[in-house]
């Protein structure tokens, strides 16, 4: 069973993405180990480097930046399994009724 939706405008990437029919505005990405656990946005600066930040429990590892999303998180993957953090990474609606999980091994 997953565990509650986490209030999407705090922890979520708003990314609208279109799968078929299905409108999915959000990118959730979670971090844990242990009972530690922290939620990472995507976001990029004004040169459109791409870097993460972290809600939660979880350090920052400051991975740096990156001229695309797919490397950013590819640092992402990289760090959790070299720490030994289980990655999670969905697409959800707005009103967290439709959620599509990714495959970070897939990116």
């Amino acid at each position: 069973m997953r565990a509650s939706q986490p209030d999407l405008s705090k922890v979520a990437t708003r990314a609208i993405i279109w799968v078929n029919d299905l409108k999915l505005d959000f990118t959730v990405i979670a971090v844990s180990k242990g009972d530690q656990r922290s939620y990472v946005k995507t976001l990029s600066d004004e040169y459109s480097h791409h870097y993460l930040t972290f809600a939660g429990t979880v350090a920052d590892p400051e991975l740096g930046r990156f001229t695309s999303w797919s490397d950013t998180i590819r640092a992402l993957i990289s760090w959790a399994d070299r720490s030994g953090h289980t990655l999670e990474i969905y697409h959800t609606s707005e009103d967290g009724q439709t959620r599509i999980d990714v495959n970070p091994q897939s990116i």
